[in-house]
């Protein structure tokens, strides 16, 4: 009896020291499993493969709820946890049952910031513990491979998840770094290539372009609000409260389309025509236009227009300017319909024989005589050019039959000027090696002297702008040096003259 006494005495006094052992032992155990956590979701050193247990430990018993920082301070446990890299999958199998938060699992239960101290547990019973997320999600390393078991999918519903939608709401904005593309067969380092580009972006008129793309950064997407996106091109005076206005609309040039055999038409975007936008990326939208492609006719600055619900009408609190100046190198004129600028009359007289000189010029300079309506925007190497001389204007069966028309340089028809030489006496090209002449803001292209034997008869010419273009059939790295870089029509020069004959001159006259 005195025996069994002292082993329940020493029994008793053996369960304290029992109960302390047995707490240390789960404390560590549950510490080094949040820890193994924390430590997977670090993205330098991270699991390089291994299932979701290893990246995001469901608590088993509990669910750390609140955390205490070293400041004393108790805050909610998910507000301290800062969400993993982008190389961990972030997913929730739904949210919590009675809970105001989103199952983003990343915000729940995710790797503790560095001011954590001490995580306060609490019961199971008195939360809703978290669902796991499904197998479908895959893992750190599977994402990194694109395996199975997630692979690109997990990869884009990762992003959609840390993405927020663009709203359109009364005086709503485009985010900070939005960007504008044009695309274009130019490496991207050219100028005037379209390269996607903030605050502005720099093309060239004459030039033939694909595509316009309006992007965001990553963070931000075009959601389901933004599915009739549009665009219009307006003048960079333009405001937001004004895109539905016709002042500001913008003449394109003419460009082929192929659906129509021989066929020319207003450039897509021309004079307030809208341009559809499809999905590129969430972050992004395209529309792509090829014959007809958009080709801008003049120099200058313009802005693009955007609505989201396919119209700049009716609802204008919608429509709102993406945040990037469109700068088009290149000449301008006073004209304003599609196609006009390469109508436009340069005209020169000559004698007979060029008996008395007769001096001709293409001028656009900003001061010191330009031609009044005329501007430039220049970026670099500044120079024209000119074509074959037209067909001769005659009649057939009593009909008039205008000359063949003569086009400037087009790099996706592989079509290139040839600019005529006969009719003039010898010259020096600017460079020596080029086909054009220098012709800037402030100086004029003076044309070269008439051949007297060849001063004759009128003729025409299509006079060509080189807006600082170095085109890829040119095998030097210079621009404005080769006749495929004119691609800017800028009018027709007209060389007239006149020949009075005595009344018996007859067919001979001025022979």
């Amino acid at each position: 009896m005195r025996c069994c006494l002292k082993r329940v005495l020493l029994l008793l006094l053996l369960l304290p020291w029992l109960a302390s052992a047995q707490r240390a032992l789960f404390d560590n155990g549950t510490e080094g499993e949040r820890s193994a956590s924390h430590a997977a979701n670090e993205p330098a050193s991270g699991p390089q493969s291994g299932d979701w247990s290893r990246l995001f430990v469901r608590p088993p018993d509990f669910v750390v709820e609140t955390a205490t920082t070293r400041s004393g301070e108790v805050r909610e446990w998910s507000r301290l946890f800062a969400p993993p890299s982008d190389s961990v999958v972030t997913a929730a199998a739904g949210k919590p049952e009675g809970s105001d938060r989103d199952g983003n699992w990343s915000r729940l239960f995710a790797r503790p910031s560095d001011d954590v101290d001490q995580a306060v547990r609490v019961p199971a019973e008195n939360l809703v513990l978290l669902s796991r997320p499904s197998a479908s999600v895959g893992t750190e390393a599977d994402r990194a491979q694109g395996k199975s078991g997630g692979g690109e999918a997990a990869r884009d519903d990762v992003r959609r998840l840390q993405q927020v939608d663009l709203e359109v709401a009364e005086g709503w904005e485009f985010p900070t770094g939005t960007k504008v593309a044009f695309g274009s067969m130019l490496e991207d380092i050219d100028f005037g290539s379209g390269a996607s580009a903030a605050v502005t972006i720099t093309v060239l008129a004459g030039y033939k372009y694909g595509s316009v793309m309006v992007s965001m950064p990553t963070d931000y997407a075009f959601g389901v609000v933004h599915q009739e996106a549009v665009l219009k091109l307006v003048d960079v005076a333009a405001s937001r409260d004004s895109c539905d206005r016709s002042d500001y609309n913008v003449p394109m040039a003419m460009v082929l389309n192929a659906s129509v055999s021989g066929g020319y038409e207003p450039s897509p975007m021309a004079s307030g025509q809208l341009l559809d936008l499809e999905p590129e990326s969430g972050s992004s939208l395209i529309g792509i236009r090829e014959f007809p492609h958009i080709v801008f006719m003049r120099g200058g600055r313009y802005k693009l227009c955007y609505s989201p619900d396919g119209t700049v009408l009716g609802d204008t609190w919608k429509n709102n300017i993406v945040p990037v100046v469109i700068t088009v190198i290149g000449v301008a004129s006073e004209c304003t319909m599609d196609g006009c600028l390469e109508r436009e009359r340069w005209d020169c007289y000559f004698t007979y024989r060029a008996e008395q000189a007769s001096p001709c010029r293409v001028d656009f300079r900003l001061y010191g005589g330009g031609r009044d309506g005329w501007s430039l925007e220049s970026g670099g190497v500044s120079r024209t050019s000119w074509s074959e001389t037209w067909g001769e204007d005659g009649f057939l069966f009593g009909n008039f039959k205008s000359g063949q028309h003569r086009y400037c340089s087009d790099n996706a028809m592989g079509t290139y000027i040839d600019p005529h030489l006969t009719k003039f006496s010898s010259f020096t090209w600017n460079p020596p090696t080029g086909t054009g002449m220098e012709t800037s803001e402030s100086t004029a292209l003076y044309m070269p002297d008439l051949e007297p034997k060849e001063a004759a008869n009128s003729f025409s010419l299509t006079v060509c702008y080189c807006p600082n273009y170095d085109s890829p059939v040119d095998a030097s790295e210079d621009a404005c040096d080769h006749p495929s870089e004119f691609i800017q029509p800028i009018g027709v020069l007209y060389y007239w003259t006149i020949r009075i004959c005595d009344v018996d001159g007859g067919p001979s006259c001025g022979v």
